[in-house]
């Protein structure tokens, strides 16, 4: 390369180093962009509150059934222990067989209930995710906007175009409460002694 057209590319670069630097207006206008929090509107919202309601009811229900077969097979389990000296060795493995099966399948229940209050409830949050992108469109079109910006991912923002509050009231206006399925939960053992249910989860 000869020396003028090095000097034309310093020029270039010199002149685009001296460019001022865009307006905002020029990236987006005020009035085109609108800032929402999307995790206030998964957390606040009534669909969100009832999910969150639902899901802890279920999983407190789990826990107390837990208890309840936990605390029967101790009690089993201290039974056999002085059933020993004085039980045939024959008899004692029968019994001490079968109540190694009861212990498997209460821990095999625990894991299914627990898969299953899991899988209902990551369902119904990806549901909430999926009713949200219809009314974040409604307040674009009703703003005039043209963008909407997470608010969990910018550092400030015009609070005139914080728009959170007038979603989560149209998401509460739009969208249903979750139905769930009823999980179903096993009677309790024998050795349990009677308790009073806890309310099913709806």
């Amino acid at each position: 390369m000869g020396v003028a057209p090095r000097l034309a590319v310093l020029f270039l670069i010199i002149g685009a180093l001296c460019l001022p630097p865009p307006a905002i207006g020029q990236v987006a206008s005020h009035e085109d962009v609108i800032v929402v929090s999307r995790a206030r509107i998964l957390t606040e919202t009534e669909a969100a509150v009832a999910l969150r309601t639902q899901e802890r009811a279920a999983r407190e229900r789990l826990q107390e059934w837990i208890k309840i077969e936990t605390e029967a097979l101790d009690r089993e389990e201290q039974r056999l222990t002085g059933l020993r000296p004085e039980t045939p060795s024959e008899e004692f493995e029968r019994q001490t067989s079968a109540f190694d099966q009861r212990v498997r399948q209460v821990r095999r229940t625990a894991q299914r209930l627990e898969a299953s209050i899991t899988a209902q409830f990551r369902d119904a949050r990806k549901n909430l995710v999926t009713e949200l992108y219809p009314v974040l469109i409604e307040v674009l079109q009703r703003e005039s906007a043209t963008l909407i910006i997470d608010a969990d991912q910018i550092l400030i923002a015009d609070p005139e175009i914080e728009k959170t509050d007038e979603v989560i009231a149209l998401f509460n206006e739009r969208v249903e409460l979750p139905a769930f399925e009823r999980i179903e939960f096993p009677a309790l053992s024998p050795l349990a002694p009677a308790t009073p249910q806890t309310p099913e989860t709806e």
